[in-house]
């Protein structure tokens, strides 16, 4: 579909919608992508010239306009990006020179991250010994933990020496803690500092319920399904599968790491990890 309005007195500018298609190109008759025609370039409409009320001309707003606030701003299902700085906008071809909001496809989050969140394939698992290195919570710039985009490092640590009984915390980063080191042998993780040591399930969907260390017994328990040597993973205890390591909705220092529904963390953005060797 094609939309056209006055910005101006003047100008008036045609915005061409290619939704939900693979490729990012114009729309034509007949629901086809041409390509090599860029489209669904970001178009701000400043809020000067839009009140927000749903009575002015340039309400709901399109694919890849802006200023929106609220998903309410924008036309069908499209959502409204919450922007820092100058970020990107998902979807959309140019970066604005201002901080606005803009409407998107909300599949163009989905399409940014580089996990399959579709196809899990649980029947592969992990069989090595990896070398022993941070878990870090995944980020992405798309994120927008505790309302802001900037870049965050959240690792996993023992709360105590990694010691029998002690909790995983999630902490800020840092390479130098020996009790944020972990080795993944097989499907079992262990501290680096008592690799006798495994990280246990000891519940569902409660933070009272975390995930502990305790000796290594080869019980299901402490088998999770999904480590990565490379790229971005979820952490999924065998005996739950439907349920992802976390921690509380976004993050923050030493929140108990715990499993949780994970299509609840999915959309907290916080289900996946990822392994990370520091600043070197």
């Amino acid at each position: 579909m094609s939309y056209e309005y006055v910005i101006d007195e003047i100008y008036i500018i045609q915005i061409t919608h290619c939704y939900r298609q693979p490729c990012r190109y114009s729309w034509q008759p007949g629901g086809n992508c041409l390509k090599n025609e860029p489209v669904n370039k970001v178009n701000e409409i400043t809020k000067e010239k839009w009140d927000g009320s749903s009575s002015h001309v340039h309400y709901p707003l399109g694919l890849c306009e802006g200023e929106c606030d609220k998903d309410r701003d924008c036309e069908g299902d499209l959502i409204c990006y919450q922007r820092d700085g100058d970020h990107a906008v998902p979807g959309c071809v140019g970066v604005p020179n201002s901080n606005s909001d803009f409407c998107i496809d909300p599949q163009a989050l989905i399409d940014a991250i580089p996990f399959d969140f579709t196809n899990i394939d649980t029947t592969t698992q992990y069989s090595g010994t990896s070398e022993a290195s941070l878990i870090r919570l995944f980020w992405h710039e798309i994120y927008y933990w505790q309302e802001k985009r900037d870049e965050t490092f959240w690792c996993m640590q023992c709360e105590g020496p990694c010691e029998e009984g002690q909790k995983i915390k999630i902490n800020h980063c840092d390479e130098t803690k020996d009790r944020q080191y972990f080795i993944a042998d097989g499907e079992t993780i262990r501290p680096q500092l008592n690799t006798s040591l495994c990280m246990t399930e000891t519940g569902f969907n409660k933070e009272v319920l975390p995930v502990q260390l305790m000796p290594c017994d080869d019980e299901t328990n402490q088998q999770f399904w999904g480590y990565k040597e490379q790229g971005p993973f979820q952490l999924r205890p065998r005996t739950g599968m439907s349920y992802c390591l976390t921690q509380m909705r976004h993050p923050k220092a030493h929140e108990a790491v715990y499993p949780r529904t994970c299509t609840i963390v999915e959309d907290n953005d916080t289900s996946l990890w990822t392994r990370y060797l520091g600043s070197v």
